[in-house]
């Protein structure tokens, strides 16, 4: 989506007075394409403020039904639409209220069985987990970490709110299972044990609240280094806790290393059959680190996916020049745009697709490339 004047001026004037705020964060936040699990206490509360805000691409799914014990605390949905789909509801809400975003309903309940059909291709930046049962926070978890999308999860219980913000496919970032290895198997629902309806009402507009300060780069207390927040809804206390990631975790660390090179390998093979798949021992390619880079003779590729680009953009004082993002896969396509005459620098995560990288240039006529090494700063 490409806002006009009128929507700059008028409609996010607002927002976009915040100090922290620029035309260009607002048109980050219209290509933004996020995914809410559950359209019940905690996305009916979430959804407006991220429409509102400007959200451009809202995906909302959920298999369920308007219920007239809903309506006490999932105030998008009227008496009279009682028996209706939740995701048709909530979509025409969220459209009426921001014509200009793109409302994508998907009337399934995710599983094992569907997720990847149901998800593929759709480039999804954010989950927001809104659901009400382990097994689903387990999926996206689990969804989360293989399609490399950063999970916002939140529950509530009585008057006990929580979340967590988990980016479990990163070396050093905790998944939802490091935190809960085990789940209750005495867990009890709404039906159960009640809930008043401000709670989900606090805890789901806190969950899009750190949701946009985390596609607006605004720092909040819930951030990465305190990724997991708990909130005492009678007392109103807020705490915030730092995680670690479980070592022994078997969602996020099991046959890490053989994942790693299987990823590479796919991604290796859709350049050229020429480049070996990613062995234990890499092969010998020049490797520099930052202290070595001569800007006016060198030109930085970074061939890292483009998500991965955004979420863990390169940063160091001795990086003046912004490197050019071509992924790994498309590297052969752009050759016309990468110079014999000066020093190419190939950098990624872990050096393994920067490696096949250089060896793919030297195979077509390129003496000048070397690899910086991610390890040193």
């Amino acid at each position: 989506l490409k806002w006009n004047y009128y929507n700059m001026t008028t409609r996010y004037i607002r927002q976009l007075t915040l100090p922290e705020m620029t035309p260009e964060k607002q048109e980050t936040l219209a290509q933004t394409k996020i995914l809410m699990v559950g359209a019940g206490g905690l996305g009916s509360a979430a959804l407006p403020y991220l429409a509102g805000a400007g959200i451009g691409h809202i995906y909302i799914a959920d298999n369920d039904r308007v219920n007239i014990s809903d309506l006490h605390r999932q105030i998008v949905y009227r008496a009279d639409q009682a028996g209706q789909s939740k995701v048709t509801c909530a979509g025409n809400f969220l459209r009426s209220l921001n014509p200009e975003i793109n409302v994508h309903i998907i009337n399934e309940h995710i599983n094992e069985k569907n997720a990847e059909k149901l998800l593929s291709g759709r480039n999804i930046d954010l989950i927001l987990d809104g659901s009400d049962n382990f097994e689903t926070k387990a999926l996206l978890n689990k969804i989360s970490i293989e399609m490399q999308i950063p999970l916002i999860t939140a529950s509530v219980t009585l008057y006990k709110g929580q979340i967590g913000s988990f980016e479990g496919y990163k070396e050093d970032r905790p998944c939802y299972r490091c935190l809960f290895p085990e789940f209750p198997k005495d867990a009890q629902t709404y039906s159960d044990i009640g809930i008043l309806g401000t709670n989900t009402a606090i805890i789901g507009i806190m969950q899009a609240h750190i949701a946009l300060c985390r596609l607006l780069d605004i720092d909040i207390a819930h951030n990465l280094k305190s990724p997991f927040t708990r909130i005492d809804l009678k007392t109103l206390e807020i705490e915030h806790f730092s995680l670690e990631k479980d070592p022994e975790c078997p969602h996020c660390c099991q046959d890490k290393d053989e994942k790693e090179k299987k990823k590479n390998k796919e991604k290796s093979d859709a350049i050229d059959d020429n480049i070996d798949e990613p062995t234990d021992l890499l092969p010998e390619i020049e490797t520099i680190t930052v202290h070595h880079i001569e800007d006016e003779k060198s030109i930085i590729i970074d061939v890292r996916d483009p998500v991965e680009v955004e979420i863990n953009p390169i940063k160091h004082p001795l990086i003046s020049q912004l490197p050019h993002n071509i992924p790994l896969p498309e590297l052969s396509a752009c050759l016309n745009e990468i110079p014999k005459d000066k020093r190419i620098i190939l950098l990624c995560h872990k050096n393994i697709r920067s490696i096949h990288a250089a060896l793919y240039l030297i195979s077509k006529g390129y003496y000048k490339v070397c690899v910086l090494d991610r390890f040193s700063f």
